[in-house]
């Protein structure tokens, strides 16, 4: 551990959800109702509410798997809906300090897929914030894309792959009908969006009630439902900017309800056969889950006509399970918690046996702590003799040659016995 590092205790199980949203405040702020994330983030018309964005979709994931309060923020974007890769670092910037301090412990990436161009930018980012982070496969790929797509892109100890075998996981908004009003003209303004996307089909836009015509007023990008007009036909002040359009949108965020379920777990605990609350409804068959499992991906099976999670693994198996990441990750912040309230408490540590005794009780306490709640089973504390301080280290005030050692509790996934039948 480092002997700089000065972390509050982490409040366990309190995610952060970063992605695409209708809020322009690039910052995290801390929600306890899914209520208050739609009003921030998703897009209404005098009450009305037109869409429910991405980040929303993942607070909504969360929120339904019992996680009772989480950070929201929408990933600043330098064009409308297509972050880059200095958008996730700028958002890496904002991130990282609060993570250090111990508001959150995970993230997840709403609406990212393990596929995705700009995956490994996000896993880079929860990588460098030490932050346990979900993603899933887009709906459709097989069990193979998804091995090839982790391997590629979702190499981490923090990780945690929850793949899912549903080919259309998607609900269908039809506003072809009525439409919907995207936005007001004032004469300047050329880029406006669907508040709901991908967008299928062809939709009809209207301005003012005239009809726009693709490509000579407007160009569309289905992805992500950004329209923009061209220089001769930007939309007069007052003229009100219908589209008439369908929306395929996804039925549910499979990486929130990952982290979720993580989330609602104590760090020490296994999340395997975890029930999940989920719209997943199709299952991949025994060949496939052993070819994810091996791959260090899990999967969403059913059990007892409930659906679970397979298994605990980390997507690069380094260490195997995602409860032994949270473990160490958790007895770091207790650890330095423990120290940081000595030094705040203590006028004086002074580099003698008496001084290095306290620091020990210090990290006994914690030790005592994991070992009360069941993180850990036996743990051993080596301490620095006074002779073995270093001059300069006197000088520079550092207490070196601390070493904890801790076994832990474990838990038992699987099962082998012969069992012998004679009559």
């Amino acid at each position: 551990m480092d002997e700089t590092a000065v972390a509050t205790t982490t409040i366990w199980g309190v995610p952060l959800v970063l992605g695409l949203s209708e809020s322009t405040t690039y910052k995290p702020v801390l929600y306890n109702t899914l209520t208050a994330v739609f009003a921030d983030h998703c897009r209404y018309t005098n009450g009305t509410l037109l869409g429910i964005s991405p980040v929303a979709r993942a607070a909504q994931g969360l929120f339904n798997q019992g996680v009772s309060q989480m950070y929201v923020m929408a990933i600043p974007c330098a064009t409308d809906r297509k972050p880059t890769a200095v958008n996730i670092a700028s958002a890496l910037a904002t991130i990282q300090p609060l993570a250090l301090q111990g508001n959150f412990d995970s993230i997840v990436f709403a609406g990212v897929y393990v596929n995705d161009a700009l995956a490994s930018e996000y896993v880079g980012l929860a990588n460098t914030c030490n932050l346990i982070f979900s993603m899933t496969n887009a709906p459709g790929q097989t069990a193979a894309d998804i091995v090839t797509s982790v391997a590629t892109n979702v190499n981490s100890k923090n990780g945690y792959v929850l793949a899912h075998n549903d080919a259309e996981l998607t609900t269908t908004l039809d506003f072809s009908t009525n439409g919907q009003i995207i936005g007001t003209g004032n004469g300047t303004t050329v880029v406006f969006s669907t508040p709901n996307f991908p967008i299928s089909g062809d939709p009809v836009i209207t301005v003012g009630g005239t009809a726009q015509t693709v490509t000579t007023d407007y160009t569309l990008d289905k992805a992500t439902g950004v329209i923009t007009f061209e220089s001769g036909s930007v939309p007069g002040t007052g003229k009100a900017i219908v589209c008439k359009y369908k929306a395929v949108i996804p039925a549910d965020d499979v990486a929130a309800v990952a982290l979720g379920a993580i989330c609602c777990s104590k760090p020490w605990n296994s999340v395997i056969w975890r029930t999940v609350s989920t719209s997943v409804g199709t299952y991949f068959s025994a060949n496939d889950l052993a070819t994810l499992e091996a791959a260090n991906v899990n999967a969403i099976i059913t059990a007892n006509n409930t659906s679970c999670l397979s298994n605990s693994l980390t997507s690069n198996g380094s260490p195997k399970f995602i409860d032994i990441v949270r473990t160490e990750n958790y007895a770091k912040a207790i650890l330095r918690s423990s120290l940081l309230t000595l030094r705040l408490n203590s006028s004086k540590i002074p580099f003698t046996t008496a001084g290095i005794s306290t620091v020990r009780v210090a990290i006994r306490d914690a030790m005592e702590r994991l070992l009360r709640e069941g993180s850990i089973s036996t743990y051993t504390i080596t301490m620095p003799t006074v002779d073995s301080i270093t001059v300069a280290d006197r000088g520079n005030r550092i207490l070196r040659g601390i070493s904890v050692a801790a076994q832990l509790a474990g838990d038992v996934h699987t099962f082998e016995m012969d069992l012998v039948v004679s009559v």
